[in-house]
């Protein structure tokens, strides 16, 4: 028999897709992203033998009671010894490490990709494969890094992030730099976990002492 803690709050996908008309603040987003960057870091790096994740994605980060998160489907991932890569391609669509495609091993910096899709959801309340206004699939990743190109991005962000505050319009634009930094197309120009960790704290830090919502 397996027990499994209850977790009244559902996945992070539920939280941001099932009902778009309950506002969520960028306080707990911002909590959700460092607290699940914590977690995977932990597996990276804490221990004696790396975990790689290998599915990073919304449906798959729970929330408890008090929206401290919990990452949860292990079922993909491997344990291997630190720096090692393994031979195993198992992401869902729309998180796919591109560089999967070519290597068809994953690392570390498998999960930051897919981590980046992540904190695109988090701030667009969009799925990872979404329809646009003409009822088209489009790859979430893909369409938020055309219009960072062009310096557009905050064209796709939720409404109910967008603000005239410059604490929070800085605040936005650090996340968006990280999730645009774990899309890289190469893996070694990713940062790692520890390195989200550490930025992602400085911003909830920055959110809580000048915004506190």
């Amino acid at each position: 028999m397996l027990v499994y803690e209850f977790v009244p709050n559902g996945t992070v996908y539920q939280l941001l897709h099932r009902n778009k008309t309950i506002p969520i603040s960028l306080g707990t987003r911002l909590n959700i992203a460092w607290e699940s960057a914590v977690a995977l870091d932990y597996i990276h790096s804490s221990i004696s033998r790396s975990i790689i994740h290998g599915d990073i994605k919304s449906a798959n980060i729970l929330l408890d009671a008090d929206y401290t998160v919990k990452v949860s489907d292990f079922g993909a991932s491997s344990v291997v010894p630190v720096d090692e890569i393994i031979e195993l391609v198992h992401f869902s669509q729309g998180y796919l490490d591109p560089e999967c495609l070519y290597t068809q091993i994953i690392t570390k910096n498998s999960d930051v990709y897919s981590f980046g899709v992540v904190i695109l959801e988090l701030l667009t309340r969009k799925e990872a494969v979404y329809l646009d206004e003409k009822g088209e699939k489009q790859a979430l990743e893909t369409s938020f890094l055309s219009k960072a190109r062009t310096n557009e991005h905050h064209k796709m962000l939720d409404v109910d992030l967008l603000s005239n505050n410059g604490k929070v319009i800085e605040i936005l634009d650090k996340i968006c730099a990280i999730a645009t930094q774990c899309l890289s197309p190469k893996g070694d120009d990713r940062p790692t976990m520890s390195q989200i960790v550490e930025e992602l704290q400085k911003l909830a830090r920055l959110h809580n002492s000048t915004l506190g919502f």
